[in-house]
């Protein structure tokens, strides 16, 4: 899926996500929770990855 094969893991494994889910994710919701609370910058990163 991913081309970096330890993003992948680190997504799956200690984020929990879903890979098959990973485009359907509503970054909206995503960009929201990363103005209001901690882990900003992870929740940032994630937005770029959904979005390609």
């Amino acid at each position: 899926m991913l081309r970096n094969p330890l993003l992948q893991y680190y997504l799956e494994e200690d984020m929990r996500l879903d890979m098959d889910m990973l485009s359907e994710l509503d970054t909206e919701i995503i960009a929201a929770c990363a103005d209001e609370g901690r882990k900003a910058q992870i929740l940032n990163n994630l937005i770029k990855i959904v979005k390609g």
